[in-house]
């Protein structure tokens, strides 16, 4: 992996719906050079696209568990698919094994290392630190305790709608446009965009691509929230009753 290719994986952390034309304009690449890229570091797992919840924003706590323990591969065995858990890892020195829960509050994740964690024939002695501040916005996959019930079963326009999360900036500025505008072309949608990143009231460190626009009109669309129509040979965007 050398400096293209972790230039590569900063751009889409930074922004996973950039295309490989925006990056190959920041590289000074070919597309077909870069689209070559992407697809070695996919193949060898070094890239990959996920979904989760943005703890900065979520209204979660954190706790991180510091264990010493006496067959850490069995506890990690034992504990590996419970819900609550972000992740595991093993260490050296005293304390083998950390491990970081997530629940609603602390009165929900002491009951969960009370029946999962100290009642356990590994453990020697546990550690347990709270989490009170996140700097970055770390975005994490992770599972529900739901009893074992599907509770997440409204679509996306459901949970944006009833503030479950919210929209991505960009989407919330087009939704927002086109209550002002009531109808707007492409273009029109991608240089407003542009205007809210150059006015700072969006933070993105690139143009803002006619792709860009579109896929987030994409998502939009896909949630039910707009609807394309044609005046003419022209396409145009509003949001649909």
């Amino acid at each position: 992996m050398d400096i293209i290719d972790q230039t590569i994986i900063t751009f889409l952390s930074e922004d996973p719906d950039l295309t490989i034309k925006d990056i190959a304009i920041q590289v000074n690449m070919t597309q077909p050079a870069i689209g070559d890229r992407v697809r070695k570091l996919r193949k060898k797992g070094l890239l990959q696209k996920i979904y989760g919840l943005n703890f900065k924003v979520a209204n979660l706590q954190i706790i991180r568990v510091d264990i010493q323990t006496k067959g850490f591969n069995e506890l990690i065995n034992q504990l590996r698919s419970k819900p609550n858990i972000l992740n595991i890892f093993t260490l050296t020195g005293t304390y083998n094994l950390s491990i970081y829960l997530f629940g609603k509050d602390l009165a929900e994740i002491n009951q969960f290392i009370d029946k999962n964690i100290r009642n356990s024939n590994y453990i020697i002695k546990i550690k347990v630190n709270v989490v009170n501040r996140i700097v970055s916005h770390p975005v994490l996959p992770i599972i529900f305790n739901n009893n074992g019930k599907h509770s997440l079963k409204k679509t996306d326009r459901d949970l944006k709608n009833n503030g479950r999360y919210p929209l991505p900036k960009f989407q919330a500025s087009i939704l927002k446009f086109l209550k002002e505008t009531h109808e707007a072309h492409l273009v029109r949608i991608q240089s407003h965009l542009q205007e809210l990143v150059d006015s700072k009231q969006i933070t993105y460190n690139y143009r803002v691509s006619e792709q860009k626009a579109k896929s987030h009109l994409e998502c939009l669309e896909e949630l039910g929230l707009i609807e394309y129509f044609k005046l003419g040979s022209t396409k145009f965007v509003r949001l649909k009753n």
